[in-house]
């Protein structure tokens, strides 16, 4: 008998935080412009403190940032790419990452990972033009470590987009920021190139 009613709390339990969830995830949805049709909006590169991604080279990053705390060289033995790790150098207070096309000599994206900071808070602070855009991974793209992304309503991914501004915020499903990203163009695919 208790043993039923303890599965029966967890059980009401369990359903009063997915509700809760969901009202919250409507409320921050609210806060992006909800009449605004995605495909209105065109991707355009990211500006991070004059720094445009996809434009600006290595010079310029360390004009802007100067010396980076560290550097780390990353390769799939045919793309190379360099990551300039800034400690606690992002417009959030997080660290910041700088990736550049090594090949080309060009800023591929800007990557901050702030500690702490929801949702609520960035959006505040970036204003409510934004899009709720809903992701799920080509797994059949991937390396078994990652795959890209593609556009679907029933992805598990849920990103916060400044299309217009290049900017792309991930988040947990406590709502709190795992990284702001500053992006030349579009994160994902309009659909999968898997065959399914």
């Amino acid at each position: 008998m208790i043993k039923d009613l303890l599965i029966m709390c967890l059980f009401f339990t369990q359903q009063l935080v997915s509700q809760e969830s969901r009202a919250i995830m409507r409320q921050g949805a609210a806060q992006c412009l909800a009449s605004t049709s995605k495909e209105k909006i065109s991707w355009k590169p990211a500006t991070y403190r004059g720094l445009v991604v996809g434009r600006s080279k290595l010079a310029d990053l360390l004009r802007v940032l100067g010396q980076p705390t560290e550097i780390e060289r990353v390769s799939d033995g045919t793309y190379a790419e360099v990551w300039f790790k800034y400690r606690r150098r992002g417009d959030f207070g997080g660290d910041l990452v700088v990736v550049l096309d090594e090949q080309h000599d060009v800023i591929k994206s800007v990557v901050e990972k702030p500690e702490g900071i929801g949702v609520e808070e960035v959006t505040r602070r970036l204003g409510d033009d934004c899009v709720m855009t809903r992701y799920d991974f080509d797994d059949c793209l991937g390396d078994g470590e990652s795959s890209p992304l593609y556009e679907s309503k029933r992805g598990p991914v849920e990103v916060i987009e400044y299309r217009d501004r290049g900017i792309a915020i991930f988040y947990n499903y406590e709502r709190v920021v795992d990284s702001i990203e500053y992006v030349s163009g579009p994160i994902g695919t309009k659909s999968s190139r898997c065959v399914r």
